[in-house]
C-alpha cells in the first residue's frame, strides 16, 4: 500500500503535481472537493462548517464551540477511511500529521521561491503584484494557523516531510518522477523488513 500526502504553498504547482501523480499512478485522490463531499453527504456536517474550517485557523470565538471539534473528528475519520483503502493521494488538510505513522506513507512538501510564486499567482488569477502577494500571504497564514490550531504543529517545519521539492529547481514532471522513485524505494524497504 502506498499513500502520498502532499502539502504545498500557493504558487508552488503542488496541485499540478498531485494531479499528475493521480493520473500516472491511477491512485485514489482526496482533496478539498472530495473531502467536503464526504463530510457533508456521509457525516452530515453543514457546508458552512466545512468551508469555515477547511485549512483555516478558527476565529477566536470558535475555540469555544463544539462545531470545530465535530469538524476535526469527521475530517480525521474521513482521512483514515480513505487511507485504509490503500494507494491514494491526500492533498493538504494536514495529511502529513494525521498519517505520520502509517507504514508506506510518503509525506511530500512542495515549495517554490517567493518571486516565482508571485509570478504564478499573478498569471493564474490575472492580478497585479499587490493582490498576488496578499493571496500568498493569506494562504500561508491560513495554513499555518490551521495546522497550529488543530494539530499543534508548525506547517513550515520541514521535519514533518520525507521529501521536499522546490519547483523553482525542478519541473512538475521531474517532481513526479522523484515521488514515484521514492514510493518504489519505500515499497522495497517494506518488503525487506
Amino acid at each position: 500500500m502506498a499513500l502520498i500526502t502532499i502539502s504545498r504553498q500557493l504558487g508552488s504547482l503542488g496541485n499540478d503535481i498531485a494531479d499528475a501523480l493521480k493520473n500516472e499512478l491511477s491512485y485514489a485522490y482526496l482533496d478539498k472537493i472530495q473531502l467536503e463531499e464526504m463530510l457533508v453527504s456521509t457525516y452530515g456536517l453543514p457546508e458552512e462548517s466545512v468551508e469555515k474550517y477547511d485549512e483555516k485557523k478558527p476565529a477566536f470565538w470558535d475555540i469555544f464551540f463544539s462545531e470545530k471539534d465535530r469538524y476535526l473528528h469527521f475530517m480525521k475519520t474521513a482521512m483514515y477511511e480513505f487511507a485504509q483503502q490503500g494507494n491514494g493521494i491526500i492533498l493538504g488538510r494536514g495529511g502529513q500529521v494525521l498519517l505520520k505513522d502509517v507504514p508506506g506513507a510518503l509525506h511530500v512538501r512542495v515549495v517554490a521561491p517567493m518571486e516565482l510564486r508571485l509570478e504564478r499567482v499573478k498569471q493564474r488569477y490575472n492580478c497585479d503584484d499587490r493582490l498576488a502577494e496578499q493571496l500568498i500571504r493569506n494562504s500561508d497564514h491560513d495554513r499555518i494557523g490551521f495546522q497550529k490550531f488543530f494539530f499543534h504543529v508548525n506547517w513550515e517545519d520541514l521535519s514533518q516531510y520525507d521529501l521536499v521539492m522546490n519547483t523553482g529547481t525542478f519541473t512538475v514532471v521531474q517532481v513526479v518522477e522523484f515521488v514515484k522513485s521514492a514510493i518504489e524505494m519505500l515499497d522495497l524497504k517494506r518488503k525487506q523488513e
